[in-house]
């Protein structure tokens, strides 16, 4: 039997005429199987070049496959265990990019964690404008050493991230997190530990909503 062709292979194989692929079949295809294995591997890149690479370019849409090698382009290595959602954003926007500000260490960080990927980032502790400390919560982090990798690979040169698991709020964070008790009377239990000091007002809002 035949082998099944790509494009590229079956294109190559009718040019080569019927003198050379007349015999083929009483030669169990062997020349089939050789031209198969030296141009299937093309056949991606003929279907690019047919179809245009705007689609490859762009990092929402483009096929997983195509994913790491564009993420080279713009300096981002995305780690094996990364769900393929996580990798998009990391393309769209480059944490290299973005080094040392908050946006940086949340995408980042945000890979690290399940859940609702809740982050809380302190800058300037102790007065200090080198040192920033990042909370998470317990029950959202996998691996607090892939979590502080992660922090540390975000921050440019000289800054110090600390991160820390808590396995929810104090009265402490409560204290300071400037929220009225009206506001927080207004979330469930089971979805207060999802606000912490600096959560987005949109993300609040949003959990007030389904109280």
């Amino acid at each position: 039997m035949a082998p099944q062709f790509t494009p590229v292979t079956q294109t190559a194989y009718a040019r080569l005429g019927q003198a050379l692929t007349g015999p083929d079949e009483a030669h169990q295809y062997a020349l089939a199987i050789l031209l198969g294995v030296l141009l299937d591997p093309l056949d991606d890149a003929h279907l690019l070049a047919r179809t245009g690479w705007a689609d490859v370019l762009d990092p929402s849409i483009t096929p997983e496959m195509w994913l790491r090698w564009l993420a080279q382009a713009v300096g981002v290595t995305i780690p094996s265990s990364s769900s393929l959602e996580h990798a998009r954003a990391m393309v769209s926007r480059p944490v290299g990019w973005l080094a040392g500000t908050p946006q940086a260490l949340r995408i980042a960080i945000a890979g690290t964690l399940h859940g609702s990927k809740t982050i809380w980032i302190d800058e300037h502790v102790d007065n200090d404008p080198f040192t920033v400390r990042v909370t998470v919560f317990a029950d959202e982090v996998s691996s607090a050493g892939a979590t502080q990798s992660a922090a540390s690979a975000a921050v440019e040169a000289g800054i110090k991230v600390h991160v820390q698991v808590k396995a929810g709020w104090t009265f402490k964070d409560l204290a300071e997190s400037g929220l009225s008790f009206g506001d927080l009377a207004r979330i469930k239990c089971r979805a207060i530990k999802h606000v912490v000091p600096g959560t987005p007002l949109d993300k609040l809002k949003e959990l007030m909503h389904h109280a």
